[in-house]
This record gives structure tokens, sequence and C-alpha cells, in this order.
């Protein structure tokens, strides 16, 4: 709950704070603009939006473009001058933020570029709405980057009508809650199924098998290629 409300409240306080800070002159707007933006851009990249809601991933750089427009709009020149120590800190904690979020921004958006042995694979889904939740080329966007042969897994999640992965901001034990579970999923890719592992009892988070990581799942080869389908759900039998 904490971490969903932090998606939240930091990227409306760096809002506020531009729309809300009178600058005295275009060069510390630029700066603050700056700044802010390089911080706003990597949570862009990088937070759990399906936490909280996809949709607010396109809202809050809107909001933070208008809040730009207002700030440009109360620069005045301030009555008395400030104290030199006071603008030199002040310059050089945005000087920090910029180069600090300029370099975490690098590795970030590092992720979404295309290597260049990659092969193409469809979406495994058919209906509903999903999203990558752990993907690409970097481990500020894909948990499984340092961990081989999991460095170019995908963690893929379903979305509900609020663009949501769950009912409830944390998940929650109840299987149910998510919108992905009992999906059903087809074949990425033209291929020969040689393994499916259908014996494992469906795992309530946050509990994992650490003897069986992959869960359910199904291998399919194809051209040398070899995809697994991981972490699927326990087929019921009926009988």
């Amino acid at each position: 709950m904490l971490i969903s409300l932090f998606y939240i409240v930091v990227p409306l306080i760096l809002i506020g704070t531009v729309a809300t800070k009178r600058q005295p002159n275009t060069v510390f707007w630029l700066l603050t603009t700056i700044a802010f933006g390089s911080i706003m851009a990597y949570l862009w990249a990088t937070v759990r939006w399906e936490m909280v809601g996809i949709y607010l991933r396109p809202l809050f750089p809107v909001l933070f473009l208008i809040a730009v427009a207002i700030s440009y709009r109360r620069i005045r020149k301030p009555v008395s001058k400030p104290k030199k120590m006071v603008v030199v800190l002040e310059v050089g904690i945005y000087m920090i933020l910029l180069v600090i979020f300029s370099g975490l921004n690098w590795f970030a958006f590092k992720g979404y570029s295309i290597p260049d042995d990659t092969i193409d694979l469809a979406s495994p889904f058919r209906h509903g709405k999903q999203i990558v939740l752990h993907g690409g080329a970097s481990p500020f966007t894909n948990g499984h980057f340092h961990v081989k042969p999991q460095n170019h897994a995908l963690d893929i999640v379903g979305l509900n009508a609020l663009g949501m992965r769950s009912t409830t901001f944390v998940g929650g034990e109840n299987l149910e809650n998510y919108a992905i579970f009992g999906e059903q999923i087809y074949s990425p890719i033209d291929g020969t199924i040689s393994v499916v592992v259908d014996k494992f009892d469906d795992q309530n988070p946050p509990i994992t098998d650490v003897g069986h990581l992959a869960g359910n799942h199904i291998l399919i080869v194809s051209g040398g290629v070899e995809v697994l389908l991981a972490h699927l759900k326990k087929r019921k039998c009926i009988g």
C-alpha cells in the first residue's frame, strides 16, 4: 500500500513544486524544469504503474507540462536580491539531481532498445489487456536482467478496467483479484511443444515454490529457439 502511494505522491509533489515555486528568472525556471523533468522521466520509465493504474502514466507528464507553463508565466524578479549562498546551494542541488537522473534515465531507457539477435514473438494473449511488467535490456526495467538465462524474460500482467493488475493496490493473496488469472494463453511462435508440466498447485502471493520456480510451464521449440511459458495456472481435471 505504501509503495503504491509513493508512486502517486512523488510525481504530485514534483508537479506542485514546479507550479507553485516562483522563479526569479528564466535561467532558474529552465534549470528547475530540466532537473525535475529528468526525475519525472525516470518515474515514467520505471514506476510500477499497473499497481496504481496504467492510465496515470500519460496523465502525469501532461500535468507536469501544464505546471511548467504555469511556472513560466509566474517568473518575477525578486524584490530583494537573494543571498549568494542560497543561490549557490539551490543551483548545486539542481545540478546534482540533473546529473544523477540523467545517468539513471540513460540506463532506464536503454531497456527500451531492441537487441540485434531478437526474434519476433506474438502476444500469448488474445483477449483482455496486458502489459509487460518486467522486460527489456536494462535492470532498471527488467528484474530478470542479471539472472541468466532469464535476462530477457518478460513478466506479463493483465489489466482491469481501471488499468490495474488487481482489484486491490497490493494485489493480495487471492488469485481471483488479479486480472490475468485464468486467462487462456496461445503459443507466441510456430513450433513444437517439447515439455508440458501441469502438476504444481497454484501459489498465493507472496508464497514462492523455490524448488520449482517455473511452476507449471510449457516449453516450445522453433528453429533452434526455445520459448518458455511459465507460472501457468494448474488445470482442474474433472472426472
